[in-house]
């Protein structure tokens, strides 16, 4: 016979498992196919996503996320609204991840038959591309962009493209045949008295004024390219009407000072810094029309006020704006040309001052970090691998999730009678167990694991070692970076002199560190040879090595070669 404890713990079991089950598909569960729209008016919507995005970059990601799960925004959605989140950084894992992201896009069906689809998506990667320094896959993306957007009839979104295209083939190497490029579509579109047309021939000068920026010899083109930029923003102040064309970029009556007040900003700040070398009575001139403008008085503008005043020789001005720079940087952005650019800034102004030991701690990090920026670009592949793998992961996660919500949906239709069933099953298991219980006496949970046939403390040398060794290997305690004897003592019981006694007598390995070592060793091998995904660092940290110049070093001395030349010799691909 049962008693009321027992009915009494069936019957609690089983309402904590209606109310679980019950509670979890009523809450998330769709109400219905119909639900499965865009737009639905919740938190967890497209909306709510780009209203978070510019501040709160993890809280959009979770919207996303969230909307995706419950079905309010398709997968294509989604994956278009990471990437945009991903866009609003310079963290070299994030854009990659856009890369991939938008690269298995545009392999989809769905994109490949809709233009519009295949321009969102382009957009990004070329966004992306463009901030991650890539100009390969920048290259690439630029040229499908612009034959989508002559698809769309966009010819001046395909020539802002275009114009893109030309500066990453200059900084490819294609110095003639970029600058060619940029030059015919300036060539094309001067003089058109129409809004969209004027901008794209303000940005393709401006990118031909970027360029000419590296090359010596260029001042004179950079100054004169400046003032027809002046030119006509002063031709387009004074007679905006002759201009309008209704495109998507014109800026309202409202916004169209600040359109020119920004141009004029940046053209003064061309200006500045070509005169700072020649004529520095004309370059503070210019500089003094740049902080005049509105945009000048922004944290952008002193940015890239900061490098002509170092040019000036005005180096306290310099400094404060570095030190406010410095106040704002993110440490993941300090691996940048705008970082690197604040240090050899700061190394000159600091000679130039006669501070010698100042001037050489800053060359010291610019020598460092510049070396970084190298690795970095050099890595980019490696970053574009993992950004890959995370990429996947999450989807398959977002896919598993949304599969379980469906599960409990289905759950709801059925509960009543798979809650019989197993309070059914939970009286028969309850009442064998019982019967079971009082045959034996005791109750199960009183039972001790069986012992060894000998314990430790009786066995010899070599079967302590036989028997430490397969609870090392079974267990795997090799993987823990932190094994030692103290561990195994504390684990089996064992004294450390018997535990040094059965590795050093009853071994061939002579210690307990080189029988772990020849363990994780062997691990790793293995890892190198199965999972080419992973890193020689990670496979190091996965075999228990807990310094990755330890794990090479050990690696050769055991092996007689590198962890990455013993993956490369069986076929694998190299990280």
């Amino acid at each position: 016979m049962l008693s009321a404890r027992s009915y009494g713990f069936c019957f609690a079991l089983l309402s904590v498992l209606i109310l679980f089950s019950g509670g979890s598909c009523t809450r998330h569960a769709p109400e219905s196919p119909a639900s499965f729209k865009e737009g639905i008016d919740t938190l967890f919507t497209r909306a709510a996503a780009l209203e978070a995005m510019p501040y709160h970059r993890d809280r959009a990601l979770t919207i996303i996320d969230s909307a995706y799960i419950i079905g309010n925004i398709s997968d294509f959605t989604a994956d278009l609204l990471r990437m945009k989140v991903y866009c609003q950084t310079l963290d070299g894992m994030q854009l990659d991840s856009t890369l991939v992201i938008g690269t298995r896009l545009m392999e989809h069906d769905s994109v490949a038959l809709d233009p519009r689809k295949r321009f969102s998506v382009l957009d990004l990667l070329v966004n992306a591309s463009r901030l991650a320094n890539d100009d390969e896959a920048l290259l690439e993306w630029t040229s499908q962009k612009a034959g989508v957007c002559r698809e769309l009839g966009e010819e001046m979104e395909a020539l802002r493209t275009e114009v893109e295209e030309g500066a990453a083939l200059t900084r490819l190497g294609h110095m003639d045949e970029g600058l060619e490029q940029i030059d015919n579509i300036i060539s094309q579109l001067d003089g058109i008295r129409r809004f969209s047309e004027m901008d794209t021939w303000i940005i393709a000068i401006r990118r031909k004024i970027n360029i000419l920026q590296g090359l010596s010899g260029s001042s004179a083109q950079i100054a004169a390219l400046s003032l027809r930029i002046l030119s006509r923003l002063d031709d387009y102040s004074h007679d905006p009407d002759s201009y309008h064309d209704g495109s998507f970029r014109e800026p309202d009556e409202d916004e169209r000072p600040v359109y020119i007040d920004f141009y004029q900003a940046k053209c003064y700040a061309y200006l500045a810094e070509v005169y700072a070398g020649t004529d520095p009575r004309e370059a503070e001139r210019y500089l003094a029309r740049l902080e005049q403008t509105n945009y000048g008085r922004t944290y952008d503008a002193r940015i890239m006020m900061a490098p002509i005043l170092c040019r000036l020789g005005q180096y306290d001005r310099m400094e404060r704006i570095y030190r406010e720079m410095d106040a704002r940087w993110d440490p993941a952005d300090t691996l940048s040309n705008s970082f690197l650019t604040m240090l050899h800034d700061r190394a000159v102004a600091a000679e130039a001052q006669g501070h010698a030991s100042a001037a050489l701690e800053l060359w010291k990090r610019y020598d460092i970090i510049k070396g970084k920026i190298a690795d970095k670009t050099i890595s980019g592949k490696s970053i574009l691998y993992a950004a890959r793998y995370q990429s996947d992961k999450q989807r398959m996660a977002l896919e598993e999730e949304q599969a379980r919500r469906v599960r409990y949906y289905v759950l709801t239709w059925f509960l009543g009678g798979l809650a019989l069933v197993f309070f059914l099953y939970i009286l028969v298991a309850h009442f064998v167990r019982s019967r079971k219980e009082g045959e034996e006496g005791k109750h199960p949970a009183t039972e001790k694991p069986l012992a060894p046939a000998k314990r430790p403390a009786s066995m010899d040398d070599v079967e302590l070692f036989e028997y430490l060794s397969e609870v090392i290997q079974r267990e795997q305690l090799f993987l823990n970076p932190l094994l030692d004897r103290q561990t195994l003592m504390t684990r089996l019981g064992v004294s450390a002199h018997r535990v040094g006694s059965a590795f050093s007598k009853g071994s061939a390995f002579g210690s307990l560190p080189g029988y772990i070592r020849h363990l994780r060793l062997e691990y790793a091998c293995s890892l190198l040879v199965s999972r080419p995904d992973l890193s020689v660092k990670s496979v190091g940290e996965a075999s228990g090595f807990s310094n990755n110049s330890t794990f090479c070093s050990d690696f050769k001395n055991c092996y007689g070669v590198t962890p990455s030349d013993f993956r490369q010799d069986r076929g694998e691909r190299p990280f």
